[in-house]
């Protein structure tokens, strides 16, 4: 138990640092601070959820109706188990798209992830699934694509962040911001932060993490065997990546015994 001796001046002068900071954290400088930075957190998360919910239209439009109500519904409830313990304060989305031919994940302003069914074909378990929703789920929290929008169309997100409803004629010109973070290949740091955050998230949700490592691994090679696989372009899963990722889950010891590797009913929707 920490105590101060008044008969000391070292005792005195801690004494009174403590409530000297005491009074600073609780000054009204220091509230209104908060209070502002509480306010510009608030307010970018609003702008980014108006603006992935204009490329949400506009993305679903560049495919196919899904044909499975079964397959969208299962996987949103893996997506929302990792929404759980993503610690967001914006809704998550998790959207499958109709086109078993690409194999794509990519992720939206304000918290749109999307999967197409030509990469859910090439997965061997939920855990798999669970990894690849959850590494999406790190570019939302980490504003990725979100940036990369508003550096190269500036105008165009201001005006969806803006929550102003659009013409057709506007959303036929936003049709090459859909396009963007459809093909967007992000930078080796941006994947890694997504990584982290990813196998933490699927550890807290009761996922195997190394099952992360797995699906990039078989990506890895089935590209180099000459397959071409549109994730692999997105975010590149070379050997150092994966390396990188599997110590980073043994040095953190995020893998335990009991995590969840596979469930039936992902044999029953995917394969």
């Amino acid at each position: 138990m920490a105590y101060f001796d008044f008969q000391r001046p070292r005792g005195i002068i801690s004494l009174l640092l403590v409530v000297s900071l005491f009074i600073v954290s609780f000054s009204p400088r220091m509230v209104q601070a908060r209070a502002k930075q509480y306010s510009a957190s608030v307010s970018t998360n609003r702008s980014e959820v108006y603006a992935g919910a204009h490329l949400d239209r506009i993305v679903r439009e560049k495919f196919p109706d899904p044909t499975n109500a079964g397959i969208q519904q299962y996987v949103s409830s893996v997506g929302l188990k990792i929404a759980s313990v993503s610690h967001k304060n914006i809704p998550l989305t998790y959207t499958v798209l109709e086109d078993p031919r690409q194999a794509l994940s990519f992720s939206s302003p304000g918290g749109f992830v999307y999967i197409t069914t030509g990469l859910l074909n090439m997965m061997e378990s939920e855990s798999q699934l669970a990894g690849v929703l959850a590494h999406e789920t790190g570019h939302v929290m980490q504003h990725h694509t979100a940036h990369r929008v508003q550096d190269q169309f500036p105008e165009e997100f201001r005006l969806m962040a803006s929550g102003a409803p659009l013409s057709n004629n506007v959303y036929s010109a936003l049709s090459r911001v859909g396009d963007m973070i459809i093909n967007l290949q992000f930078d080796t740091w941006e994947d890694d932060e997504a990584d982290k955050l990813a196998v933490r998230m699927m550890a807290e949700a009761g996922y195997n993490p190394n099952a992360l490592s797995s699906i990039l691994e078989k990506i890895n090679k089935m590209s180099t065997l000459g397959v071409v696989i549109s994730y692999q372009q997105q975010h590149p899963a070379h050997e150092t990546r994966v390396l990188l990722l599997n110590e980073y889950i043994y040095r953190n010891q995020l893998h335990q015994a009991n995590q969840i590797k596979d469930t039936p009913q992902f044999h029953r929707f995917i394969r």
